[in-house]
């Protein structure tokens, strides 16, 4: 992930029009970002007075935004949608901040493809959102302890869909709860991301030991995968030695470091065979552009990147 550099210096107003803009923004509680180039922003004139409060403005940081999360979230979404080229914006949808005070303040931001110009618009939303924003919380938790039952759910239903040997989910199943989860993230805006794994030189183990120490080996993975993710997540043996994790509520870096644990855990599993067992793994957080095709393919090729610069490692993009 790049380091969003920011420039506090105001852009030089040189004719009326534009203090007057500047002035009415202020008034509407409204901040504008230009983006120079990846990773690079300015601001337009002066922010409002919340906006300072919650965002860090120092020339010397290197995260003008770095006290909120939630729009450094919302940041990495916009480069990744300014990098498509096309015209048009994307939202945040309203979030909530907590200053060191407790003072509370809520925003949403919006960023805008004009062809000639790319934009982040943040807002903050006066005292009359918050109890809106209060209850959006609460029926987003609704809806995802709803998710949380049905996930529960399907998993009893789908038992005969498992892999035989390993125990997990088929690939049926895993194309089944990957459009679940779209459905649910398009709909709430909760993160979920996707991990893919690959046993390192699998083949070589079977022409070594035999397919039955072959067979152990995907069993054994099976079986660690299940004592060490959560409830919640869902591991899917995906084909041959790849396997496959939806991890739910999980960002950039949850993730990865979600995808180290079992790198890790595998090392350490007893396989008893020389040379160790490894795996490669590629990792990625959905973003609601993408079809499952894409989004697999994303994900696929951080596996890739995994196996090509020297196996036994993380990437994720």
């Amino acid at each position: 992930m790049g380091t969003p550099t920011f420039s506090p210096t105001q852009v030089p107003m040189s004719v009326q029009d534009d203090r007057l803009a500047i002035a009415i923004l202020r008034q509407m509680d409204i901040a504008i970002i230009r983006r120079i180039d990846p990773w690079r922003y300015e601001l337009f004139g002066e922010p409002p007075d919340g906006f300072t409060k919650f965002f860090r403005l120092d020339e010397s940081s290197e995260e003008f935004w770095k006290r909120s999360e939630m729009l450094d979230f919302f940041m990495e979404d916009v480069e990744d949608y300014f990098a498509q080229g096309k015209t048009g914006g994307i939202s945040s949808g309203v979030w909530h901040e907590v200053d060191s005070d407790l003072e509370e303040i809520s925003f949403v931001a919006y960023a805008l493809d004009l062809a000639d110009e790319q934009l982040v618009v943040v807002r903050i939303l006066g005292d009359e959102y918050q109890e809106k924003v209060r209850i959006l919380q609460r029926a987003r938790q609704n809806l995802l302890e709803r998710h949380r039952l049905n996930v529960d759910l399907n998993m009893y239903k789908q038992r005969s869909r498992r892999d035989g040997l390993t125990g997990l989910f088929n690939r049926a199943t895993f194309d089944d709860l990957l459009q679940q989860n779209m459905a649910i993230s398009e709909k709430t805006g909760a993160r979920f991301s996707l991990i893919l794994i690959d046993i390192d030189d699998f083949k070589r183990i079977n022409d070594t030991y035999g397919h039955v120490t072959g067979d152990m080996v995907l069993s054994g993975i099976g079986q660690l995968l299940q004592t060490i993710l959560r409830r919640e997540d869902a591991a899917c043996r995906y084909g041959g030695e790849e396997f496959a994790i939806l991890v739910q509520y999980a960002n950039r870096n949850q993730v990865t470091n979600a995808a180290e644990k079992i790198r890790r855990q595998v090392e350490k599993y007893p396989f008893n065979l020389s040379p160790p067992i490894s795996v490669s793994i590629g990792g990625g957080t959905y973003q609601l552009t993408e079809t499952a095709e894409s989004f697999i393919n994303r994900v696929d090729s951080a596996l890739y990147e995994a196996k090509r610069n020297g196996k036994n490692r993380v990437v994720v993009l």
